[in-house]
């Protein structure tokens, strides 16, 4: 018997986010709640985002597995995280610290994509920050480089469609995420386009 599609209640579903939501979702890398709802203004912390990241991409191992010393040994995403930081997604803090229920702001989110997907600037970062972001100033400078690099392939947060302003520091909601992990499907061609609104 064929599983039945998701259906998310709280997204319209003539809307382009409901449309993707469902290729996510079909592909397993988000799911809805018990009660049909997607809830895409939820934030996302960093152990929901090694999840995430672990069902969206194949990539091979580039470090070795490490040990955080605020992850026990059965938390319900150690697998997840131990291979986002083998393949280069994401990384720890000093002290061997994860921080897994931290809330990942959007910032961590893109230099995430760029560093596991491998991704460098072809042109002039800083030039390319200030044409994309009216808040070019509020990107960290360690985060500068990897940012220009995902925007310049288009990965970029929807921002209600003016994607002018980049809000770095804010939290990563479950929609903000399910639209990037789509959006690197699509540049990579494993997911069919859906064309803006």
């Amino acid at each position: 018997m064929k599983e039945k599609p998701p259906e998310f209640s709280d997204i319209p579903k003539d809307s382009r986010e409901y449309k993707i939501l469902i290729i996510i979702a079909t592909r397993g890398i988000v799911s809805g709640y018990e009660d049909g709802t997607f809830r895409p203004e939820n934030p996302v912390t960093r152990a929901e985002f090694a999840s995430m990241l672990e069902k969206t991409f194949d990539a091979k191992k580039v470090a070795e597995s490490l040990k955080f010393g605020d992850i026990p040994a059965d938390y319900w995403a150690v697998g997840a995280i131990d291979e986002a930081t083998q393949t280069g997604f994401l990384k720890g803090y000093p002290q061997q610290i994860f921080q897994p229920t931290q809330k990942i702001p959007r910032v961590q989110v893109l230099v995430s994509l760029a560093s596991g997907l491998n991704l460098t600037p072809k042109s002039d970062p800083e030039k390319t920050l200030q044409t994309a972001y009216a808040d070019a100033k509020d990107i960290p400078q360690w985060a500068r480089a990897k940012v220009a690099a995902a925007t310049e392939i288009g990965l970029v947060f929807n921002n209600n469609g003016t994607g002018k302003t980049l809000n770095p520091n804010q939290e990563a909601t479950r929609s903000d995420i399910a639209l990037l992990m789509y959006q690197a499907l699509e540049i990579a061609g494993a997911v069919e386009k859906i064309p803006p609104q």
